[in-house]
């Protein structure tokens, strides 16, 4: 079972996980930017990373291959959800990736708006008072 943790900053371990996931990413942790990780015997395998202002920016949320589609994103996703609770969430995400857009749909997302100036992404946003 994975054990879900808050962390406020990126080690060498969650940036090579980060770019293991997202390899053509051009990650930057910016200091008021948090995490939580999830481990399974130790191990990192999954992450949300967001920056937290007075609206929060959802920046990344994987999963290692080998263990996607065990719960683990909703489990992420529910601990940023939680810990920001009462505050707008946005995020950006490629509208072809139907499981994340799903997912986010499940956690009361909307579409704001989708654009194709860097690729085909969405930008979606869950309101303080869902």
């Amino acid at each position: 079972m994975a054990t879900i943790e808050y962390v406020r900053t990126q080690t060498k371990e969650l940036f090579d996980l980060f770019m293991s996931i997202f390899p053509s990413s051009e990650v930057r942790v910016r200091p008021d930017d948090s995490f939580f990780v999830a481990r399974e015997n130790g191990e990192l395998i999954g992450f949300a990373h967001f920056t937290d202002r007075d609206r929060i920016y959802l920046r990344g949320l994987g999963i290692s291959p080998v263990y996607r589609n065990q719960g683990l994103g909703t489990a992420l996703l529910g601990a940023v959800v939680e810990h920001c609770q009462g505050r707008e969430i946005i995020l950006i995400t490629e509208t072809a990736n139907f499981s994340a857009v799903k997912l986010y749909h499940k956690f009361g997302f909307a579409t704001r708006n989708a654009s194709n100036r860097m690729g085909p992404y969405l930008q979606m946003k869950r309101s303080p008072f869902n």
